[in-house]
């Protein structure tokens, strides 16, 4: 990708139990090696950061282009299935943004003008609450 595209991003907390933190360090570095290569044209990188001894939050950055909301399920399967396979429930996340959810209000490329152009509004949708998200819960599309 150019220098000069735009970016979307994921952002999440985890907390991971006490003794699995290298294992979760490593297993965000297989993920995004794995992104990169196999989803390379959206995905930009994984960027982690530690908050507490226990505490991280991750930045999943994505391209701004056409095609990179249908192409999330896809990678967020492949994420909760790693998660699962590496971690179980020994590490807990929360979705803080989620782009694809989220309204844009500021730095909007021509991609997200013109899809926010092209979505309709309901009167009767309510705006999504936050809810505690359960030990080893996976972070899906809703």
């Amino acid at each position: 990708m150019s220098e000069n595209c735009n970016y979307l991003y994921d952002v999440s907390m985890s907390y991971v139990n006490a003794g699995w933190q290298d294992r979760y360090c490593a297993l965000v570095k297989h993920i995004d090696a794995y992104l990169k290569e196999n989803f390379k044209e959206f995905f930009a990188e994984l960027q982690l950061y530690q908050t507490g001894p226990m505490n991280y939050v991750v930045v999943a950055v994505y391209y701004d282009v056409p095609g990179v909301a249908e192409e999330l399920p896809k990678i967020l399967s492949y994420v909760n299935a790693e998660y699962r396979q590496a971690v179980g429930h020994n590490v807990r996340r929360k979705q803080i943004l989620k782009f694809d959810l989220a309204k844009k209000l500021h730095g909007q490329s021509e991609v997200c003008l013109k899809a926010s152009e092209e979505t309709e509004e309901s009167d009767d949708e309510q705006p999504r609450t936050d809810r505690p998200i359960e030990k080893g819960e996976d972070i899906i599309e809703e």
